[in-house]
């Protein structure tokens, strides 16, 4: 119940949004906005609810971009009859067009043969049997082979191994240090990884002690 109210009231908010912010800025934000919702949830589906990996995921949405500018450029010229309302009509279009002509080829083949994924700063679940254990990690790579994941992070901390005290005395050092301003570009990003790496491993312990050990049965 309070799911399904939540989506109405995120959708209500949607549409009022146009009505609210007018100028030429709100619009464009708005509209990419949009975009970047309906590109997401298309991979959560993928990814989220059907566990497949994505390896060329924007390629369709692309394409549907790319001919729908054109689209746009020849009707303004007078050489195509096409209602500017009806141009994302045509991107949708072409991009199903070309996901089913591609798709059809490229999902007769099961499995992942190899893929390699940049890791940022975030939490990393490893569920072994019935057993759950969470990292926090911080850059490296991953790679996705057909009979196992290989993860070469640059740290990894175990959630029972991390010391909060030390992560929020951390995240309080980082937090000044940007308080304080740099010169240097390089010394700004490296104070906001360091606040992002101790933001995380105090999220994770604290995790880690609410919750305990978890076992799946």
């Amino acid at each position: 119940m309070y799911r399904t109210l939540g989506l109405v009231l995120v959708a209500l908010a949607l549409l009022a949004a146009p009505l609210l912010w007018t100028s030429s800025l709100a619009q464009t934000m708005l509209t990419q906005i949009g975009i970047a919702i309906i590109a997401c949830l298309a991979y959560n589906i993928l990814l989220g609810q059907g566990g497949m990996l994505s390896f060329g995921h924007a390629v369709y949405s692309g394409l549907g971009g790319f001919l729908a500018i054109h689209t746009l450029n020849l009707a303004s010229a007078g050489a195509l009859a096409v209602p500017v309302s009806l141009i994302p009509l045509v991107g949708g279009l072409a991009g199903a067009f070309f996901a089913i002509v591609l798709g059809f080829v490229t999902t007769k083949k099961s499995g992942t043969t190899f893929a390699m994924i940049t890791l940022g700063v975030g939490e990393l679940r490893i569920r072994r049997g019935g057993a759950e254990e969470y990292f926090a990690i911080a850059g490296g790579f991953l790679q996705v082979r057909p009979d196992k994941v290989v993860v070469m992070a640059e740290t990894a901390d175990l959630a029972s191994d991390i010391d909060l005290e030390k992560a929020t005395e951390a995240r309080r050092e980082a937090e000044q240090a940007l308080a304080e301003g740099f010169e240097e570009p390089a010394d700004l990003a490296r104070a906001r990884a360091s606040l992002q790496r101790a933001l995380l491993r105090i999220r994770v312990a604290e995790r880690h002690r609410r919750e305990g050990p978890r076992s799946r049965g």
